[in-house]
């Protein structure tokens, strides 16, 4: 992938010569807003071009032969556009060789997780690039309390300020400045956990592997209450951190095992698609 890379740098630059960063700035984020990791390569490259226009066309099909445009497009946003897909890259390069399961997107109560990890611990990161609201924060990181120890929410320096207002006392901040992530508030862990509601993210079907209770008819909210009777909060989020973990060891896994051939840009979707790489990176895809 290094050749193909310093051809992709090579057509950035290129680019660079004939437009403006303003320019290049404004097409970027409609690539992100249309770019799929599946769409074919033929296909990516045509939507470059339509985006870039007509003063484009020449340089496109100039390297389009050498290499996939997930390539440029990959080069474009780490220098253009630090958007979502780029920060979840940042936080989880560095979690590849941990000892752990790493999650992205996970249902929480009404909100949605960006990135959740466990270990010993859990984890739950909300990323808010310069390019999103943080109208909803303060709920997603309620949600995010109620079922991890650590709750984080990573921002540039665009959203640090009123960050810092709105999150609750026990969540930290992580933030992201010149190309690195860095901890600027430590998270303490949370006194919102919650273990009922721990126990609705858990299917029902797995309540009988790893919990035994005197219940055992077929209405999950009676095996519910019979679980929450029995066990002591501290075991139940102990059994929820363990049945996560086993859920999406598999996905997690592939990532790890893949991951010097996925692009930065597409971590996340490589992990909703388990899709071997080097297919997916083919020009014939």
């Amino acid at each position: 992938m290094t050749n193909n890379s310093t051809n992709a740098k090579t057509l950035l630059n290129e680019v660079e010569q004939i437009y403006s960063e303003k320019e290049i700035i404004s097409y970027a984020k409609k690539i992100n807003k249309i770019y799929n990791l599946l769409s074919s390569d033929i296909l990516i490259w045509q939507d470059l071009k339509n985006i870039f226009g007509t003063n484009s066309y020449a340089l496109f099909d100039k390297y389009s032969s050498q290499f996939v445009a997930n390539k440029f497009i990959n080069e474009l946003f780490l220098k253009y556009h630090i958007n979502e897909k780029i920060l979840k890259y940042m936080l989880v390069k560095d979690l590849i060789s941990k000892d752990e399961t790493v999650v992205f997107e996970m249902n929480t109560l009404n909100s949605r997780v960006d990135i959740c990890r466990i270990n010993g611990q859990s984890y739950a990161y909300e990323i808010k690039s310069e390019y999103d609201s943080l109208k909803r924060l303060g709920k997603q990181l309620s949600d995010y309390s109620k079922l991890f120890e650590f709750v984080f929410v990573i921002v540039t320096v665009k959203h640090l300020e009123e960050a810092q207002l709105i999150i609750p006392l026990h969540c930290g901040i992580i933030l992201y400045k010149d190309g690195k992530l860095r901890t600027i508030k430590k998270a303490t862990k949370s006194p919102l956990i919650s273990p009922k509601e721990q126990l609705s993210h858990i299917h029902p079907s797995k309540f009988k592997y790893n919990f035994t209770y005197p219940y055992d008819g077929d209405e999950s909210s009676k095996a519910l209450e019979a679980i929450l009777t029995k066990y002591t909060n501290k075991t139940i989020n102990t059994r929820f951190k363990k049945i996560l973990k086993s859920k999406y060891k598999e996905e997690w896994k592939f990532v790890r095992d893949n991951y010097t051939n996925i692009l930065p840009i597409d971590v996340e979707a490589f992990f909703q698609t388990t899709l071997s790489p080097e297919l997916v990176y083919s020009k014939k895809a």
